[in-house]
């Protein structure tokens, strides 16, 4: 049990208003179904339910302590009250508090729209081979130690995202390595989190219908760079060649490590490159010398993801052999294009197999054949634009390099067949 006024170290602008701010706190909930007496209930303004709508079940059932917002509720001459300005900030501080254990883990984000998992799944092979075993949270499972437990969220809420780091530091991991997704930025689920290195892939029009505007979609990438980035020599990893880097680089607290694909004008540079049907193989310059690495990833998507995961590692100050080695060693991601048979199963040079989940997905998929051989193909299975989506519905799609097709044409749609 730890006391209230341990819970909120940390906590901007907190205001014990009724109550001990020295009273034992046995638990800390933001589900009001699962408070037992003696808990502390954050009531959070959710984006369907309003937390502040239970407070009087929390008290009921013998909450010890209240935390909200202004206006949220009133003193009832048992219960201690806190008043905050955001909920959902203080939330995060709260639960790293609770656990203890994210100050005790060396921490390290992907955001973007495309490449997160590809990239974290790189990171996590380089550290496996340089440091006791990394947790990993992703969109599919939050894995350590051997298991995986499912996730229903890329980024897990603040009290489950520390209970997570608690079972990890138990089970004697060092690192997390997890996707910072644009609503879990927004929604302030991160807060509590000091992050050793920060990347950014790239940004793309997505989740629109949460945040609005892209404007808005980068502001809350940018969350990750301005506010979470530890203050004691955080790093934050950015290409340099696309305009989103750039405009990212102006929200850094910290220094910045640089990536381009070009031979030269950043930090990390590809000097020689060779994409094929059988992999990506490269040859970085860096500021410890030159870094070759030769991966059965295939295509200039999985070039950039292979170049920031690099980058990251060397932000980290991982030797360059160990980095060559990790990412040697990924295969594929589920989801994300790799090189398989029809049937899925072992891998054969020369066959892409790709979900294209995001708006120009399938357009990068294509692309990648170009440099193949003539008989060789791509199979898409489509989601449609979201602009589009009421106009067009479930296709599936054969692009070919032969004869005169053009590069990407799909075939005529099969009602009878979908993805």
């Amino acid at each position: 049990m730890l006391r209230l006024s341990h819970l909120l170290q940390g906590v901007s602008d907190a205001r014990i208003t009724a109550g001990d701010g020295q009273v034992l706190i046995r638990e800390v909930r933001d589900d009001s179904r699962l408070v037992q007496p003696g808990d502390l209930f954050v009531a959070v303004p959710g984006t369907k339910l309003d937390g502040r709508r239970f407070i009087d079940d929390a008290q009921a059932k013998g909450a010890a302590a209240i935390l909200t917002e202004e206006g949220g509720a009133s003193p009832d001459g048992t219960t201690a009250l806190v008043i905050v300005p955001n909920a959902r900030l203080a939330l995060g501080v709260v639960a790293a508090n609770r656990y203890q254990a994210a100050q005790a883990l060396t921490l390290t984000a992907v955001t973007g729209t495309n490449g997160k998992t590809t990239t974290t799944y790189l990171i996590e092979a380089i550290l496996t081979g340089s440091r006791p075993p990394p947790r990993r949270h992703r969109d599919r499972g939050y894995r350590f130690a051997g298991k995986t437990q499912e996730a229903p969220l890329t980024t897990p809420g603040a009290l489950q995202l520390h209970s997570l780091f608690s079972q990890m530091k138990g089970a004697g991991c060092s690192d997390v390595v997890l996707e910072a997704s644009s609503i879990a930025l927004d929604q302030g689920r991160l807060h509590g989190c000091s992050f050793r290195v920060a990347g950014l892939s790239n940004i793309t029009q997505d989740h629109l219908d949460y945040h609005g505007t892209m404007e808005r979609y980068r502001a809350a990438k940018a969350i990750l760079f301005r506010e979470l980035l530890s203050s004691n020599g955080g790093i934050a990893v950015l290409f340099a060649d696309d305009r989103d880097g750039l405009g990212m680089r102006r929200e850094v607290r910290g220094p910045v490590l640089t990536l381009t694909r070009q031979p030269h004008g950043a930090d990390v540079a590809v000097i020689e490159r060779k994409l094929g049907a059988d992999g990506t193989t490269v040859r970085l310059g860096t500021p410890s010398g030159p870094l070759a690495l030769a991966s059965p990833l295939v295509g200039e998507f999985n070039l950039a993801n292979i170049l920031l995961a690099a980058g990251m590692a060397l932000a980290h100050g991982i030797d360059r052999n160990a980095i060559a080695a990790g990412i040697s060693q990924v295969n594929g991601v589920p989801g994300p294009p790799a090189t398989c048979d029809e049937r899925g199963g072992r891998p054969v040079p020369g066959r892409l197999r790709a979900h294209a989940r995001r708006i120009g997905a399938g357009a990068r998929c294509v692309a990648t054949t170009q440099h193949w051989s003539p008989s060789r193909g791509l199979r898409v299975w489509r989601r449609p634009r979201q602009e589009q989506a009421a106009t067009h519905g479930p296709s599936r799609c054969r692009a070919r390099r032969c004869g005169a097709h053009h590069l990407g044409q799909p075939a005529q749609r099969r009602p009878d067949r979908h993805p």
